[in-house]
């Protein structure tokens, strides 16, 4: 089946003859139709409109029944950032991602993708009127039973072309919004397209609609010119606005988060409620039952959100090196004050831990942390979400770890934003990892802590049960990984990675190896430069020199040799940019040296496994001398047998082989 618009019609297919007679509908182009609105989301006729609509756009999706491998569909789309994509539909349900490439002319001279273009359209600023007056009939939601509310919403919009001509906008929206009405600002009504998906399978909820949303305009607009579009909608509210769909925006994608914008956000709720925002809060107002605040962020955020409390409780730090931070939430339930206090307590902890680490102090007036009924946290700029479940756990240590996160995200992910999809891990490895180093450092036994983590993080990758009762551990994700260690793929595929057998593996690949990738590099660099400072300055470097930017795994690597000196590109390549993880077998004999220099000689016999012919790793091997002293030498093993010889200066007590959790591997002593 083929769905097309523009000039990407394979030649060969443009001679075949019209048919005699009158059009008969295909049962299967429908049916592959409306498995690509209820699996996928992905609504053809919609993007084939608006790629009609766009000068210069293409789109063409086909659709291939195999002999071996089901349907696969292979694709090409002028306004993905990587035009040409590859994917199987499993049998399990889940879409895989094989190929993901884009245009030869964009690409690199060493094949990667080349630079972002700029989206088709530019969010410069959004207006939202929120009406929160209305409780929904769901359930109760999160530990302080927060009651959810039925939104209406208008949102105005001041969107930017960056092409002459455009007769069709393509937006994005969450799936659970429903969208009413949508006009011009002078109120003429726009005709668009939205599918509702959640009518189509008992499988989805009702509420369920396709998250592109298609506008016609009447008449083409000029490029750079602003435009202004207000759309009506409803969705409902568990306590909080979620990420960055909860509102219209333009649809670049995994370059979403690069379209940066102002806006004011007026919300209206009933009087036992209470509201926090981002931005500066420059008007309340109370009217029959009911308050209205008005939120202005005047600084470009990558994007908005608020949380509302009832029964409201806020408590405010303050600490001389950060800005005020507020923590807030709804008291009932099993919420109350004291778990406010120590999760605001928590988080400026770590606030004042980063600011020390990175020596990059907070830019935000204020920080506000709200305890949302949710199993997740986010970060905006300066507002947190934070799971308020995570305040019931005796999980201590695991619980200052996500907290400790989501507030790494101030600098991690904000300060510094990540260039593609590609590099999404520098967001999350560097905020899991500087929270492990914050726990490490900050909590009471922070070291054996840390070590369990390392631990537990490599049982998850490897699909080991063996740290299954860790307050760190997911055995469930474990099991799926081993399922599929052969078939997940590498950290720069970003959620790509995730195939049927393991649908977690962005998250097990992004945020734990991610993080195992950084200790490596932390203990590498340890043992060629003597202390850890080499790491500390690579972080430090890292965040000055891109804050404000969005920077690539190029752009960290560059930094790394910089500060050690050293061609770096084999472990980027192999741990970034591959999925192997190696097997090493090892032992290591002593023996007395023959003629002058040292007196000993220390053999270490290395066998590696599980890998490519070309993999290779710097493993550091830790000697421990008479007295306790310890000194670390670098083996790097680039072959399935090798050999080492290190000169001793006196017979050792203890040699061990990637000490620490300093490698990614499976280590087996012989």
């Amino acid at each position: 089946m083929l769905r097309w618009a523009g000039d990407t019609l394979p030649e060969a297919l443009t001679g075949l003859p019209a048919s005699d007679g009158p059009y008969a509908p295909s049962k299967t182009v429908a049916d592959r139709h409306e498995r690509w609105l209820r699996q996928r989301f992905y609504d053809a006729d919609a993007r084939i409109l608006a790629a009609l609509g766009t000068p210069g756009d293409s789109v063409l999706t086909a659709d291939l029944e195999t002999e071996d491998r089901g349907w696969m569909t292979v694709s090409w789309d002028a306004s993905r950032a990587e035009e040409i994509e590859v994917e199987r539909e499993h049998p399990r349900g889940l879409t895989e991602s094989w190929l993901s490439l884009d245009r030869a002319e964009d690409r690199r001279p060493d094949g990667r993708p080349g630079p972002a273009r700029r989206p088709l359209l530019d969010l410069t600023r959004v207006d939202l009127e929120l009406d929160l007056t209305s409780p929904s009939k769901e359930p109760l939601q999160g530990l302080a039973d927060v009651q959810p509310v039925d939104g209406e919403v208008t949102a105005r919009l001041e969107l930017r072309p960056s092409v002459q001509g455009l007769t069709a906008l393509q937006l994005q929206l969450a799936p659970r919004a429903e969208v009413t009405a949508v006009r011009f600002a002078d109120g003429a009504p726009l005709p668009f397209l939205r599918d509702h998906v959640g009518a189509r399978s008992q499988a989805l909820r009702k509420e369920t609609w396709d998250s592109d949303l298609v506008v016609l305009l009447p008449a083409a607009l000029a490029a750079d010119e602003p435009t202004i579009l207000e759309v009506d909608y409803t969705m409902r509210f568990d306590g909080y606005a979620p990420g960055r769909s909860w509102y219209p925006g333009t649809s670049a994608g995994a370059l979403v988060l690069r379209d940066l914008h102002v806006g004011r956000m007026e919300l209206t709720v009933r009087d036992d409620y209470d509201v926090r925002a981002m931005g500066e809060r420059t008007d309340e107002r109370r009217g029959d039952g009911t308050i209205t605040s008005v939120w202005r962020v005047e600084r470009p955020a990558k994007m908005l959100t608020f949380s509302l409390a009832r029964k409201a409780h806020e408590e405010t730090f303050e600490r001389p090196e950060l800005p005020p931070v507020a923590a807030f939430s709804s008291l009932g339930g099993f919420m109350n004050a004291d778990r406010v206090h120590d999760v605001g307590s928590d988080v400026v902890a770590a606030l004042a831990y980063f600011d020390r680490l990175l020596q990059s102090p907070l830019d935000v007036a204020s920080l506000e942390v709200a305890l949302i009924p949710a199993g997740h946290g986010q970060a905006f700029d300066g507002f947190l979400h934070l799971s308020d479940f995570s305040t019931a756990t005796d999980s201590v240590a695991a619980g200052e770890l996500f907290r400790a996160h989501e507030a790494a995200h101030q600098w991690w992910g904000h300060k510094v934003g990540w260039a593609g999809y590609r590099d999404q891990w520098l967001s999350e490895a560097l905020a899991e990892y500087s929270a492990m180093m914050f726990v490490q450092s900050s909590v009471e036994n922070g070291d054996r802590y840390f070590g369990e983590m390392l631990d537990a993080f490599t049982h998850e990758l490897n699909g080991s049960l063996r740290s299954a009762f860790s307050q760190f551990a997911r055995p469930g994700r474990s099991i799926l990984n081993r399922r599929a260690l052969d078939r997940v793929g590498p950290i720069d595929q970003g959620a790509r990675c995730a195939v049927a057998e393991a649908p977690n593996a962005y998250q097990s690949q992004t945020y734990v190896k991610g993080a195992l990738v950084l200790h490596m590099l932390r203990e590498l660099t340890r043992v060629m430069t003597g202390s850890d400072e080499a790491f500390v300055q690579i972080l430090r470097t890292f965040v000055h020199r891109y804050e404000g930017e969005f920077a690539s795994t190029a752009d960290f690597e560059g930094v790394v040799a910089e500060v050690v000196p050293a061609d770096w590109s084999w472990f980027f390549d192999e741990w970034i940019g591959r999925a192997e993880i190696p097997t090493y077998r090892w032992s290591w004999t002593v023996s007395r040296a023959d003629g002058g220099g040292a007196p000993f000689r220390l053999d270490v016999e290395i066998e590696r496994r599980d890998v490519s012919d070309d993999f290779r790793m710097a493993l550091p091997v830790r000697v421990t001398l008479e007295g306790g002293r310890t000194a670390s030498v670098l083996a790097m093993v680039a072959k399935d047998s090798e050999s080492f010889s290190f000169p001793l200066p006196e017979r050792p007590r203890e040699v061990e082989l990637a000490p620490d959790r300093s490698v990614l591997a499976a280590i087996e002593k012989r």
